[in-house]
């Protein structure tokens, strides 16, 4: 999976609601942390959007009670804060960026680092884990690669994700067998979707990109 935002945890709204306070209680305290500006969809499909300031009252397992208040300062004007009783809520949009999508994933994302890998080391990552399989070839279809840091980005991880699966199948001797008589090649493309393909021998996966900018 190699677009990161699909790594997230489905939450409740009591969850979603709940770690968020808990991000703001973290940036009191000191933590430096970018916390998501959120859209809350509310009764009669009114909206609100901005950032939870404070949850009013919290159970013992830190869950808002039934009739909680939430503060959200706008996003439009710093100065206006809404009061808005939890039992209103009906679905929250949350507006992530790389800084602070790991913020909410249970684990499941590495912080963002910052760091963009270059062609020639992503090339070499393939070729390194073409040797690890035993010498099962590992291309990448430059030619298809948008000119940006999330494309690279992606590709990077798409290539952790791939060495991971690899070699889970690789330390099981059915897993291994049926790898080796079915695929010879994997080729890694981009698309507008993820997906994978099997096609005569040749595994075809792909990560997506919102737009195509200039190719590299």
């Amino acid at each position: 999976m190699a677009d990161p935002i699909l790594r997230l945890p489905a939450k409740t709204v009591a969850a979603l609601v709940s770690e968020l306070n808990g991000l703001q209680d973290r940036f009191r305290s000191g933590e430096q942390l970018e916390i998501p500006e959120i859209t809350l969809l509310l009764d009669a499909g009114h909206s609100l959007s901005g950032v939870i300031v404070q949850i009013t009252k919290s159970s013992s397992s830190n869950f808002p009670e039934p009739d909680a208040t939430l503060l959200l300062q706008h996003r439009d004007n710093a100065m206006n804060i809404s009061y808005i009783p939890i039992v209103s809520i009906r679905g929250i949009t949350v507006h992530y960026n790389d800084r602070n999508l790991h913020l909410l994933s249970s684990g499941k994302i590495k912080p963002f680092s910052g760091k963009v890998p270059s062609r020639l080391e992503l090339e070499r990552k393939a070729r390194s884990l073409s040797e690890l399989l035993a010498g099962l070839a590992i291309s990448i279809a430059w030619d298809e690669i948008p000119c940006s840091d999330q494309a690279l980005q992606s590709l990077d991880l798409m290539l952790a994700d791939l060495e991971s699966v690899m070699i889970g199948i690789q330390s099981d001797d059915m897993g291994r067998t049926s790898l080796q008589g079915q695929v010879e090649r994997i080729e890694i493309r981009v698309g507008m979707k993820a997906e994978v393909r099997l096609l005569s021998q040749s595994v075809f996966e792909k990560f997506r990109v919102e737009k195509k900018p200039p190719k590299l």
